[in-house]
């Protein structure tokens, strides 16, 4: 959740100076997709799924009885 904070911040700085700053539609199509490409690039690298530990083998105290 704390990796989303910061992409509505960026949703908000984008809405509120980009857009009413009216760049024009090839400008504004390159940096939804370029703000687009970053995010889906950082979900897939670090949203990936962890690698699975092995189960720790238990083992007898020294010095007890099996």
């Amino acid at each position: 959740m704390l990796g989303t904070v910061p992409w509505l911040v960026v949703a908000g700085v984008v809405e509120g100076f980009v857009t009413p700053a009216r760049i024009g539609l090839g400008p504004a199509v390159a940096l939804g997709v370029a703000l687009g490409a970053v995010y889906w690039s950082l979900v897939a690298w670090r949203g990936g799924l962890a690698e699975e530990q092995p189960a720790p083998v238990l083992t007898a105290a020294p010095g007890s009885s099996p």
